[in-house]
């Protein structure tokens, strides 16, 4: 039921963040844990981030926000970076945590932990970590399902991640293309987006007009033209403004008449 649940997380969700909230508060029911979270790491600036924590019971201090990669032993560190799973059955009497066991582990209200690397390309991205507030001998079944749930969250999230970032860029062109748009219809002066045309010798020898708002409409006279052409719009006009405009497309720099 566990798995079917977590796939089923998977497949509807929309946000990585809701993604990872439901997975840890299904991860920490599933196994009895205190707390459950993912957390992001960033080996060069020392600290582990957690973006989302389950707590058990729910009225515990979250866990949510920066926590200083040296507050554990180097030698932990070292096996998370370099992609080993850890399981600490007691803080208290293991070798890699007793020192800090009362500064540290008993801080973050833990006895027992286990610990999952997630790495991309050999870099130290982040983990999956369950607690327990007493000493707890871990099973190999959870450890590996522990570590099944966080290399299939991590990759969705992952994914997730890129589309919101997508969608997020997509608004912010919708946003500007608005103001663009307001703007244009707005202002006092004739505008208009032309497209140059070239002969076969590379002689500018028209344009065609793209898009024109109301004042420029006004101040030439001319309407309905856009997806027509100069000399079709306006058949007396100089060889001066397509050399000129023809100019200005071909060098790429500013200019005026």
């Amino acid at each position: 039921q566990f798995l079917s649940d977590l796939a089923e997380s998977i497949r509807r969700a929309d946000s990585a963040a809701i993604l990872e909230a439901e997975v840890v508060a299904l991860v920490g029911e599933h196994l009895g844990a205190s707390r459950c979270f993912f957390a992001d790491v960033d080996v060069a600036e020392g600290y582990w981030w957690v973006r989302e924590d389950y707590a058990n019971p729910a009225d515990q201090p979250r866990l949510v926000g920066k926590h200083p990669l040296s507050a554990h032993s180097a030698a932990m560190v070292k096996a998370v970076q370099e992609g080993r799973t850890i399981a600490v059955h007691d803080t208290a009497v293991d070798v890699r945590t007793r020192e800090a066991d009362e500064t540290v582990y008993q801080t973050l209200g833990t006895r027992a932990f286990i610990v999952v690397p997630m790495l991309r390309d050999g870099q130290w991205m982040g983990v999956l970590v369950a607690f327990a507030k007493d000493a707890r001998d871990w099973t190999s079944r959870e450890i590996a399902l522990l570590e099944v749930v966080g290399e299939r969250v991590w990759t969705a999230a992952e994914k997730l991640r890129l589309l919101e970032d997508v969608r997020a860029r997509e608004h912010a062109l919708q946003r500007s293309d608005g103001r663009f748009r307001t703007l244009f219809e707005s202002m006092g002066q004739g505008f208009c987006i032309i497209e140059v045309l070239f002969d076969e010798s590379g002689k500018p020898v028209d344009y065609a007009f793209l898009e024109t708002n109301p004042m420029f409409n006004q101040h030439t006279g001319l309407s309905e033209v856009v997806g027509r052409r100069a000399r079709e719009v306006a058949p007396d006009l100089e060889n001066l403004w397509f050399e000129f405009y023809g100019s200005v497309a071909t060098s790429g720099h500013p200019g005026h008449l």
